[in-house]
């Protein structure tokens, strides 16, 4: 039987993540400007208790509920996903993972040499789109960069 491998907690920005890909992601919101909450709060749907990662604002009032996952070949959907955004009106992304700057993703996605889903949305109205690696487009080259380089102290 092969145990789970852990992810490593990380301190930043005044909170413990679960992950350092989810420290990342805090960095790529600070560096957008955006703001956000690390898991404001739970909730009791009908295919179970969930707790979203992030609560994002974007700098045009857009709300995001924002779910961090690690990189896997294929898109895994949740149920959870879905209620959460209906039930709340607010849009869902599901981001798998998030490939450091230099490695090629944007290049390999673009020539589809790669596993094509990066992420989805999920729309309040139930609607799902599978999303590229949304993070290399130009608009957030600085914030990718800022989050690719970005180095955490140990806990």
């Amino acid at each position: 039987m092969t145990e789970r491998i852990k992810a490593i907690q990380t301190r930043a920005f005044g909170c413990y993540f679960r992950s350092r890909l989810e420290a990342r992601w805090a960095t790529f919101f600070n560096t957008m400007g955006w703001s956000w909450e690390y898991e404001p709060e739970g909730f009791e749907l009908e295919s179970g208790r969930y707790l979203p990662d992030f609560k994002v604002q974007e700098s045009n009032h857009v709300l995001t509920w924002f779910e961090v996952k690690p990189f896997m070949n294929g898109c895994p959907d949740d149920q959870r996903w879905t209620e959460l955004a209906v039930g709340s009106g607010i849009r869902m992304i599901t981001a798998y993972g998030m490939h450091r700057s230099g490695d090629g993703c944007e290049i390999a996605w673009i020539n589809r040499v790669m596993h094509p889903h990066a992420g989805r949305l999920t729309l309040p109205n139930g609607n799902k789109y599978e999303l590229g690696p949304f993070w290399t487009e130009l608009r957030f080259y600085d914030a990718w960069n800022a989050a690719s380089e970005a180095r955490f102290e140990r806990n």
